[in-house]
């Protein structure tokens, strides 16, 4: 997990942002702008990963029973699960619900707005 986190770091400093491009014509322009704007998403995106799996290590200094234990129903979460996303904080069952309570909430947000 070290590892994936010094690769994802380092990744981070080699595609640091640059300054909007101001120009050529118009076109131009906004097709730069909108190529920044994309990649900036994609760093907020690693920046995020690199916390929650420095957030990762620190619960796997904490033991077994604190890495690996699903925040949501305290049950182990799986292996294989951990394998890919190290970072899970919850098991497949508890992210799931998270993800459909936020996409609730997101609605009804949207919906108080009309």
């Amino acid at each position: 997990m070290e590892a994936e986190l010094l690769a994802l770091v380092r990744s981070l400093a080699v595609n640091a942002p640059v300054t909007p491009y101001v120009g050529g014509d118009e076109g131009e322009q906004a097709a730069v702008n909108v190529a920044y704007w994309v990649l900036s998403k994609g760093q907020g995106r690693a920046i995020a990963r690199v916390h929650a799996l420095r957030a990762a290590l620190e619960r796997l200094d904490a033991g077994p029973t604190v890495y690996g234990v699903c925040l949501g129903c305290g049950d182990p979460i799986n292996p294989r699960r951990l394998e890919v996303l190290p970072e899970a904080e919850r098991c497949s069952t508890c992210q799931s619900e998270r993800e459909r309570e936020a996409e609730r909430g997101a609605r009804r947000a949207s919906d108080e707005e009309e």
